[in-house]
């Protein structure tokens, strides 16, 4: 309901993100005061003080502000510069951590500070590896409109979210 943010709005956003093939019920959506109250949101609904929240590296220093006001502990993991985030260095440190990573949190889309872009192949990867492990994977699209393709590149939740649990934050 209204507690949720406009009715109209919601379903909207839904018919937006269904044009990228993304199966969103307007009844998931919440609307916020921008993309990083909803990332912090997201965050304390996966996570508590304490825990540990991979990101990319090198990450926006905002997912660092949040991480750190809320208690819980960056782990970096490498980032290639045009294809994003390294998901066999992911499942090696998911390995290594032996369950203490919580959660993900990163931007798949014209990433904050790369402005990587992670290859089709890559995103079902990561959702995979998300799912078998039970990992929530938050995802910031604040910055996919600004693509330089003629096709706007699709959310983590376009490829399926069966399995894996797929937070999507976006802003206008």
């Amino acid at each position: 309901g209204q507690a949720f943010g406009l009715d109209s709005l919601r379903r909207g956003i839904a018919r937006l993100y269904a044009d990228l093939g993304c199966d969103v019920d307007p009844e998931e959506v919440l609307i916020t005061d921008g993309c990083m109250e909803a990332l912090n949101l997201a965050l304390r609904a996966v996570a508590k003080p304490g825990d540990v929240i991979a990101v990319e590296s090198p990450t926006f220093f905002g997912f660092l502000q949040i991480i750190e006001s809320l208690g819980m502990k960056a782990l970096e993991i490498a980032t290639h510069p045009r294809d994003g985030l390294s998901v066999p260095a992911l499942a090696d440190a998911i390995e290594q951590q032996n369950g203490a990573i919580r959660a993900v949190l990163l931007s798949v889309n014209i990433n904050n500070p790369f402005g990587a872009t992670m290859p089709d192949e890559q995103k079902r990867a990561l959702l995979k590896l998300c799912a078998e492990h039970r990992l929530p994977i938050i995802e910031d699209e604040a910055y996919a409109d600004l693509h330089f393709g003629s096709q706007r590149p699709a959310p983590l939740r376009a490829y399926g979210d069966t399995d894996a649990q797929v937070l999507l934050c976006s802003s206008f």
